[in-house]
Protein backbone atom coordinates (compact mmCIF):
# COMPACT_ATOMS: atom_id res chain seq x y z
CA UNK A 1 0.00 0.00 0.00
CA UNK A 2 1.40 3.12 -1.12
CA UNK A 3 0.60 6.62 -0.59
CA UNK A 4 1.37 9.61 -2.06
CA UNK A 5 0.62 13.04 -1.80
CA UNK A 6 1.73 15.37 -5.27
CA UNK A 7 0.90 18.82 -6.22
CA UNK A 8 -1.86 19.15 -8.35
CA UNK A 9 -2.02 20.60 -11.75
CA UNK A 10 -4.41 21.83 -14.66
CA UNK A 11 -4.73 17.81 -15.75
CA UNK A 12 -6.04 17.02 -12.37
CA UNK A 13 -8.75 19.35 -12.30
CA UNK A 14 -11.44 16.51 -12.86
CA UNK A 15 -10.18 14.50 -10.47
CA UNK A 16 -10.11 17.37 -7.47
CA UNK A 17 -13.53 18.15 -8.93
CA UNK A 18 -14.38 14.95 -8.70
CA UNK A 19 -13.29 14.52 -4.80
CA UNK A 20 -15.07 18.08 -3.70
CA UNK A 21 -18.23 16.82 -5.03
CA UNK A 22 -18.20 13.91 -3.20
CA UNK A 23 -17.22 16.07 -0.05
CA UNK A 24 -19.75 17.89 -1.01
CA UNK A 25 -22.47 15.54 -1.02
CA UNK A 26 -20.84 13.77 2.69
CA UNK A 27 -21.08 17.30 3.87
CA UNK A 28 -24.91 18.08 2.58
CA UNK A 29 -25.83 13.52 3.01
CA UNK A 30 -27.48 13.75 -0.13
CA UNK A 31 -26.78 13.83 -3.31
CA UNK A 32 -26.02 16.83 -5.57
CA UNK A 33 -28.31 17.63 -8.45
CA UNK A 34 -25.87 20.12 -10.11
CA UNK A 35 -24.72 19.26 -13.97
CA UNK A 36 -22.50 22.31 -14.00
CA UNK A 37 -20.50 21.44 -10.97
CA UNK A 38 -18.20 20.48 -12.69
CA UNK A 39 -17.79 22.96 -14.87
CA UNK A 40 -17.88 25.66 -11.70
CA UNK A 41 -15.18 24.03 -10.53
CA UNK A 42 -12.87 23.76 -13.11
CA UNK A 43 -13.67 27.82 -13.59
CA UNK A 44 -13.00 28.59 -9.75
CA UNK A 45 -9.87 26.49 -10.10
CA UNK A 46 -8.61 28.93 -12.85
CA UNK A 47 -9.36 31.45 -11.29
CA UNK A 48 -8.08 30.80 -7.84
CA UNK A 49 -4.69 28.89 -8.89
CA UNK A 50 -2.45 31.48 -8.39
CA UNK A 51 -3.13 32.07 -5.05
CA UNK A 52 -3.58 28.70 -3.91
CA UNK A 53 -1.87 25.70 -4.05
CA UNK A 54 -3.52 22.07 -4.38
CA UNK A 55 -2.98 18.88 -3.50
CA UNK A 56 -3.82 15.22 -4.34
CA UNK A 57 -3.43 12.24 -2.34
CA UNK A 58 -3.34 9.19 -3.82
CA UNK A 59 -3.83 5.48 -2.76
CA UNK A 60 -1.50 2.88 -4.54
CA UNK A 61 -2.32 5.69 -7.86
CA UNK A 62 -6.26 5.90 -6.87
CA UNK A 63 -7.32 9.72 -5.84
CA UNK A 64 -8.56 9.53 -2.34
CA UNK A 65 -8.11 13.28 -1.45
Amino acid sequence: MAIVVRLAGDDDIPVVARLRRMWCEENEGRSIDDTEFEDGFAAWWREERATRTFFVSELDGRAIG
